[in-house]
């Protein structure tokens, strides 16, 4: 499947360390300490909600929950629909990573 696939190689060299779940055309970007445990992040980085205010600015809609964002676009997507969401997504992510480095915020 296109859509997960991108979404998959979209985040697959992120930073923040993205945990990717779901398949088709509903998918879930899990952000977490170690992918290799999957240990979350410590509380109070909101970093889903980060992800999400700041695809919005873009015209991306991603619904946060917890420490992940969920997508699930129109059974319908077209290719370059595709392009976009994963695009703005991993602009998003890169963005978000960008400011905690500068915060010096640390993973734990």
């Amino acid at each position: 499947m296109i859509f997960s696939d991108r979404i998959r190689e979209a985040v697959a060299a992120d930073p923040d360390r993205c945990f990717i779940s779901g398949m088709r055309l509903l998918m879930g970007v899990e952000n977490v300490a170690d992918t290799a445990s999957r240990r979350r992040l410590p509380d109070g980085l909101d970093v889903a909600e980060r992800i999400s205010d700041t695809c919005a600015a873009m015209g991306l809609r991603m619904r946060p929950l917890g420490y992940r964002n969920l997508t699930s676009p129109p059974r319908t997507i077209s290719h370059t629909d595709v392009d976009f969401v994963t695009a703005m997504l991993e602009k998003a992510i890169r963005q978000v990573s960008d400011r905690r480095v500068r915060e010096r915020v640390r993973l734990g």
